[in-house]
């Protein structure tokens, strides 16, 4: 069976990372290490799945097989403000992130600034780089004007300044 780790795997594009992992079969090791708030909603929302295994950093490394996938959500770490150098380094020594195969997203703003542009490049030149744009979907963070539409009844709603605008 394929096994795939997915880092900050309760966040935005990280959950639903596992899900589309979890539909293939594939065993998921689920890295909750940003304490997410909702968390228990979403393991309600997949159920009891024998193939998605929560873990945190010290267990990982055990439970890893060498030839697991890593998928990292660098997306809903820009979303939520958080450096994702300082967040990353110490998880990614834990596991020879270097010699796994890697898949991470990244906001398409990354593109067009030098946001640790050479950071990622660097670190991250043997992995798959999707950058996207801003994306909208179920356990969306709530400062997207999305969500702010759908959850709340006041008429003053504004654009994140973390939303892409072409």
């Amino acid at each position: 069976m394929k096994q795939a780790v997915v880092i900050d795997g309760y966040s935005f594009v990280g959950f639903a990372t596992c899900k589309g992992l979890l539909e293939e079969g594939t065993e998921v090791l689920l890295l909750n290490s940003l304490k997410a708030d909702d968390a228990l909603e979403k393991q309600l929302s997949v159920g009891r799945n024998a193939n998605l295994t929560e873990v945190d950093i010290d267990s990982l490394n055990t439970l890893l097989e060498d030839e697991a996938t890593v998928f990292i959500d660098g997306y809903s770490l820009y979303i939520k403000d958080i450096n994702m150098e300082r967040f990353l380094v110490p998880i990614l020594d834990k596991i020879s992130f270097e010699k796994r195969k890697c898949v991470i997203t990244l906001p398409i703003q990354w593109l067009y600034t030098g946001h640790s542009k050479k950071w990622v490049q660097k670190t991250f030149s043997h992995a798959h780089i999707y950058y996207l744009p801003t994306v909208y979907g179920p356990f969306q963070p709530e400062e997207m004007l999305f969500q702010q539409k759908l959850m709340h009844n006041n008429h003053n709603k504004s654009v994140s300044e973390k939303e892409w605008r072409a």
